[in-house]
């Protein structure tokens, strides 16, 4: 057998071991020696000697949306280490593809998680939460594995980038309003009804009561108005009234007769008592200004 070999050294080529070194997936930069590389590489090793390799940098971008993680070296080493052969050997440093997560939301609510990275193939959990007076709507999806749909919370699958967005409405909501004593005529609106009436708002929006400020009854009675049950009297203005964000809300105009009989409100005004007392002479209506603050 012939063999090339350095006198210098007393090595023969044939006692060197061939390293190969690589990525996975292909194209990712490592270093080897000082050397900077994207493409395997071969190197002769002496027996007893060895390679100084490592990740240049991690993780290490891709296209749009895709980066990649180092995970291992197939010798188990760490990032950078010294790796000595023992035979013609192959080294390679393994990569995980990971995909971008991009959630937004609209007016009306939030969305978790937040804009993330996901290992490819990765399950991931999204969930809109709706601010006080929206509901949740619908997500919007693009991307391999997203979701589209009204579904939530929602679940989508990291097979590329993702983009999810999440959207909100107000939701309705009935409000009533009412006099004291039941029957009197309001204005909702620029319209006249007999109250109790029950109305069905989108929360949020704004909407105008009022109440005349005297009303014929029975023949010698009428009523006069005094104030709504959440607020005192104020100066003659128009009444503003925004939907509330949830539930139920009433509204009470209470009246008082010229005759014999005067209304005693209860302290929180929400369900007037009656009692006897001497006659009186009410001020003249006055709207009052009420705002139930909308949330956003």
């Amino acid at each position: 057998e012939i063999k090339e070999c350095d006198w210098s050294s007393d090595v023969c080529s044939s006692d060197l071991y061939v390293v190969t070194v690589g990525t996975n997936p292909a194209g990712r930069a490592y270093r080897v020696n000082g050397n900077d590389y994207t493409t395997p590489q071969t190197f002769s090793v002496q027996p007893g000697g060895g390679l100084t390799v490592s990740i240049i940098s991690n993780p290490q971008p891709g296209p749009s949306g895709t980066r990649y993680a180092w995970a291992s070296w197939s010798d188990s080493g760490a990032m950078q280490h010294f790796f000595i052969p023992t035979s013609d050997s192959v080294l390679v440093a393994t990569f995980t593809t990971q995909y971008q997560l991009t959630t937004a939301s609209g007016a009306g609510g939030s969305v978790t998680p937040a804009t993330a990275w996901y290992d490819a193939g990765k399950n991931v959990t999204i969930t809109g939460t709706p601010s006080l007076g929206y509901t949740f709507s619908a997500w919007a999806g693009s991307g391999s594995g997203s979701y589209t749909g009204p579904s939530n919370p929602a679940t989508v699958t990291m097979n590329g980038p993702v983009n999810e967005t999440a959207s909100f409405t107000l939701f309705p909501v009935q409000v009533t309003v009412q006099s004291s004593p039941p029957g009197r005529t309001v204005l909702v609106d620029g319209n006249l009804y007999d109250a109790p009436q029950t109305f069905t708002f989108t929360s949020g929006t704004v909407h105008t009561i009022a109440a005349d400020s005297i009303q014929d009854a029975a023949a010698g009675t009428r009523y006069v108005y005094t104030s709504w049950s959440d607020a005192g009297a104020r100066p003659p203005s128009e009444s503003l009234l925004t939907a509330p964000p949830y539930g139920a809300r009433r509204r009470i105009a209470e009246c008082v007769t010229t005759g014999s009989i005067l209304p005693k409100p209860h302290p929180q005004r929400r369900s007037p008592s009656w009692s006897r007392g001497a006659h009186v002479t009410p001020p003249a209506c006055q709207h009052v200004r009420r705002h139930v603050p909308a949330l956003a």
